[in-house]
């Protein structure tokens, strides 16, 4: 009898116990892992800079830096032989580099960020080098533009552009993996041209470029002038697991 009260007494506190041990092996069951998708970045391609006279075949990058906040990095290069505007025929040894750096805010929040309307800031530069065979002067008076003499060879022309712009875009995900992007802007550019003749002049101030000389190649040091921007962009959008817990189910 008294092993008996003893056995009964046992059995009795593991029953005591035991919704404990079904109440914690719920609870842990339930904390199964389950992916969630987060972007990473997205992949950029510009075909709108395809059809720029100072054409670049443009590739980007853009990273999120927060919930509304993210970076974009393009770089782009390009020669006349891929030109849509004929510039093979006048400059046969041209190419074109590009650069831009650009800050944004996201308006609009949503779940996959990364889309909606954004205003954005960005840093522009843009590279042109032209190898010209034409006559070129020796000992030549730069108050008169005379020369003594000519002599034929390649002339190295460099055409820098450097642009602040201000934009505002929208970005769409579509479905969820693929994106599309305008965007429209505006802000200042300034031009600078140099050359390897002997009367190249880096640092002359030559005013106000406009619509017709915004493309010279008279070395000089241009006056800054307002600038315009848009185009269209492709990308797809990279995302990284996150393993996230899932609540308790009651």
């Amino acid at each position: 009898m008294i092993v008996s009260g003893i056995f009964t007494k046992r059995l009795g506190r593991n029953l005591l116990f035991c919704p404990r041990w079904m109440l914690l092996l719920l609870f842990t069951s339930s904390l199964q892992a389950q992916d969630t998708i987060r972007p990473a970045a997205i992949i950029k391609f510009t075909p709108s800079m395809l059809l720029d006279p100072d054409n670049t075949l443009t590739l980007g990058a853009e990273i999120p830096l927060g919930t509304r906040w993210s970076v974009q990095q393009e770089v782009g290069w390009g020669n006349s032989y891929t030109n849509l505007w004929d510039e093979h025929s006048r400059y046969p040894d041209k190419n074109n580099w590009r650069f831009r750096t650009q800050l944004r805010y996201y308006v609009t929040k949503s779940a996959s960020k990364l889309s909606g309307s954004y205003f954005a800031l960005e840093y522009f530069r843009k590279e042109v080098f032209i190898r010209q065979y034409q006559a070129i002067g020796h000992q030549c008076n730069p108050a008169t533009g005379t020369c003594a003499y000519f002599e034929e060879g390649f002339l190295r022309t460099r055409r820098r552009v450097s642009v602040l712009h201000g934009k505002f875009g929208y970005q769409w995900l579509v479905p969820d993996r693929m994106s599309i992007e305008i965007y429209v802007g505006g802000g200042f550019r300034k031009l600078i041209v140099t050359n390897d003749a002997p009367l190249g002049q880096a640092n002359t101030n030559l005013g106000r470029t406009n619509l017709f000389n915004l493309r010279s190649l008279r070395p000089g040091n241009y006056a800054p002038i307002i600038s315009l921007s848009g185009g269209f962009s492709l990308g797809i959008l990279l995302v990284q697991k996150k393993r996230k817990a899932l609540p308790l189910r009651s």
